[in-house]
């Protein structure tokens, strides 16, 4: 993909991302941990935390379309490239504690739930930009049939 495409992809992604790790702190502290509250200094993390994940998404950078088994090699290598990066930040800052399973677990599948919406949204987008680039094929074959 070309750097003009990722762009705006990871800005998209960066949006969903804080969103997303919002929420799920929203979520603990609403029905996990009613005492606890979060600093400012939480948040410039979540927004760290989200910006090393967007420049993951440099992975995907290529001067030509990537193949279908390319783009796949590509995922799993993103995922294993920030799957351990976000857990490590988080046991770093604190979020959670490696030694309790169960928060290791949640935070997991927050991740797991987030890296899913952020990789639908971009297939629908791609979905998307596939139908309108076919209704414009099949716009200028008709124009020129006529």
């Amino acid at each position: 993909m070309p750097l003009k495409e990722i762009f705006p992809m990871m800005m998209r992604s960066f949006c969903v991302i804080v969103t997303g790790i919002l929420a799920f702190f929203w979520f603990i502290g609403s029905f996990c941990a009613q005492n606890d509250s979060y600093a400012v200094l939480e948040l410039g993390r979540i927004l760290i935390i989200s910006f090393v994940a967007i420049l993951f998404f440099l992975i995907f950078y290529s001067n030509k379309e990537l193949t279908s088994k390319q783009m796949k090699i590509r995922v799993v290598i993103h995922f294993f490239a920030i799957a351990p990066t976000t857990i490590f930040l988080g046991v770093y800052w604190k979020w959670f504690s490696i030694e309790s399973s169960v928060q290791i677990f949640s935070a997991v599948l927050c991740f797991l739930f987030i890296y899913m919406i952020v990789f639908w949204r971009v297939f629908i987008k791609g979905l998307k930009d596939a139908k309108m680039i076919n209704d414009a094929l099949e716009k200028h074959k008709q124009d020129i049939l006529r």
